[in-house]
């Protein structure tokens, strides 16, 4: 049983989401109204999770609110099984990349993959990228991270 809900939203909310939502989840929230692109959002906390196999589906990892705590923070069955499915993950460890959240929901929406995006902070990713590529080897990776100043580069 999970404790996530799942639940239909109608178009019009999609519509609402797009046009004044945040700019960065705007594709996202194209995907789910226009191609039927299930998104689940995990916040921190042992809940379960499981989307529906019926539909590609874009789960948002929500890792960086008040503080960031790593993998562990969540309910590690549920995430081991949906990164195992999942063709393709994206670690946000910097401010939300319009880009990156785009290429989420394209390759959920015309590729019917599923797809996880791990938002953190900075001193998470090496730990998000480790899970990632423990429990799927050869996943298709995106990091989204903070360029490196002063220094070399």
């Amino acid at each position: 049983m999970n404790s996530i809900l799942h639940f239909s939203v109608p178009r019009e909310r999609f519509t609402l989401a797009i046009e004044h939502g945040p700019e960065h989840l705007r594709p996202i929230m194209e995907a789910a109204r226009d191609h039927g692109v299930g998104v689940c959002v995990v916040p921190q906390g042992a809940d379960r999770f499981n989307p529906p196999r019926k539909r590609p589906n874009v789960v948002i990892v929500g890792d960086d609110m008040r503080e960031a705590k790593g993998p562990g923070a969540f309910h590690r069955k549920s995430l081991v099984r949906f990164v195992k499915r999942a063709s393709g993950a994206v670690v946000v460890s910097c401010a939300p990349l319009t880009a990156a959240y785009a290429a989420a929901a394209t390759n959920a929406a015309l590729f019917r993959q599923d797809i996880v995006i791990v938002e953190t902070r900075l001193e998470f990713e090496p730990a998000w990228k480790t899970f990632i590529e423990t429990h799927h080897p050869g996943i298709a990776l995106l990091l989204c991270t903070v360029k490196p100043q002063g220094g070399v580069q």
